[in-house]
């Protein structure tokens, strides 16, 4: 359940928080009700032991914590932007779910996980679907996520998003696995489906970037002739199957065909979100500076000037002989770059960035070869869900986020090939 709640969890929180308006509208609320099911399993746990994790991978994320807080330590009173007792709850916060993960047997992540995950998620779908339809001023088109107290359109979609892909793994592993999950085969479509339109109705990048890579890869390690001729038997023999595809198939065409001039705002966001990350990756710098001034998409502007700046800093400090500043950075969240792994090089130089780059190369070898020969659903869903994390990586957030540091433990945790 902790687990569960963990990952797909969120959203209801945020339903019941700026949804409805049943719950606080504080950050420290909704840590509560995120991380407290893992409070709840300690009583239950055999201290005396504890079950295994990756033997390398789960120790040189303890070493990296450990770095990043003597980071903290030493530095943090240089710095305005970085408040103490935030920062150090959050360092309580992963290094308790670090410990909570240890002591968990292998089979959390079984059937019950499965079960228990795929019922959020689609709870989380529906309520989405609920909050907006409740909402006169939404026409579709309009990204959509709960607003902060209410109000629309200052959500954070990426809420919905994440949990709306890994409900689309989930459904798609219960189809693959359908004898040993038991969910059935309508079940798991509805699951697929309903996910499908949250992302369309949030229209976050990073999730679909992450949707297009799982289908990639899920086709590149379970295609195969035999395959293929069991999943046409699987579905097309079933009349009820048929049916259920043919009414989402009419369905999907009738909106899309009434609402086509709204949905024109939504693809063009599309289109600009993608230039923005290609900007941000492969343009050269004077080309940044003149389509940040072109484009209007601020997210994207803003993640190019902030690469810019880390470049800009590194060739200063080389010109000017700070090679300490090179290898060791300029310091504990120096700034936010909103690129994770390129804050890991300003903050805590070439050290920190090599340390967590062999970190980060591991989790993308462990999930691999988790997919080539999964131990079971549960594992197998990890390491789908880490495509989700690997484009986060490059495209949004802080380094050193409880929820992003928390998932990695949890990685390693169970994750052992």
């Amino acid at each position: 359940m902790a687990l569960a709640i963990f990952f797909a969890g969120v959203p209801l929180i945020y339903f019941l928080r700026d949804g409805l308006l049943l719950a606080p509208g504080s950050t420290l609320f909704s840590i509560g009700l995120i991380f407290l099911p893992f409070a709840i399993t300690l009583p239950f746990k055999d201290f005396r032991y504890f079950h295994s994790p990756n033997r390398v991978t789960f120790p040189l994320m303890c070493w990296l914590l450990l770095y990043m807080f003597v980071y903290f330590y030493l530095k943090d009173r240089y710095y305005f932007t970085v408040n103490f007792y935030t920062e150090l709850l959050t360092f309580i916060i992963i290094v308790f779910v670090a410990f909570a993960v240890l002591f968990m047997r292998d089979n959390a992540i079984g059937r019950s996980f499965i079960y228990l995950t795929s019922i959020l998620v689609t709870l989380s779908a529906v309520s989405l679907m609920y909050y907006v339809s409740k909402n006169p001023f939404y026409v579709i088109g309009q990204r959509a996520a709960f607003g902060y107290g209410g109000e629309m359109g200052v959500g954070n979609p990426h809420i919905n998003s994440k949990v709306a892909y890994f409900g689309i793994v989930l459904g798609v592993l219960a189809l693959k696995n359908h004898k040993s999950v038991k969910l059935g085969l309508i079940f798991p479509l509805i699951l697929i489906l309903l996910n499908v339109a949250i992302l369309f109705l949030t229209q976050t990048m990073l999730a679909f970037l992450a949707t297009f890579a799982f289908a990639a890869l899920f086709l590149v390690f379970n295609l195969s002739f035999s395959n293929a001729i069991g999943t046409f038997r699987l579905f097309f023999s079933k009349w009820y199957i048929l049916a259920l595809m043919l009414l989402g198939a009419v369905a999907l065409g009738y909106q899309i065909n009434k609402n086509k001039k709204l949905l024109d705002p939504a693809f063009n966001y599309f289109n600009t979100r993608f230039e923005g990350i290609k900007q941000s990756f492969f343009d050269s710098a004077e080309e940044k500076k003149v389509k940040v001034k072109e484009t209007g998409d601020d997210s994207a502007n803003t993640r190019i000037t902030h690469i810019g700046k880390v470049f800009e800093r590194l060739q200063k400090s080389f010109d000017e002989g700070n090679y300490h500043y090179i290898l060791f950075g300029q310091g504990y969240k120096f700034m936010y770059v909103d690129v994770p792994h390129l804050e890991m090089l300003d903050s805590f130089g070439l050290t920190g960035f090599v340390f967590f780059s062999i970190i980060f190369l591991r989790l993308i070898m462990m999930s691999l070869r988790e997919m080539r020969d999964p131990e079971s659903t549960g594992t197998e869903f990890l390491a789908y869900a880490f495509i989700y994390f690997f484009f986060s990586n490059f495209t949004s957030g802080q380094m050193l986020d409880y929820t992003r540091f928390a998932t990695l433990f949890i990685f390693c945790r169970f994750l052992k090939k």
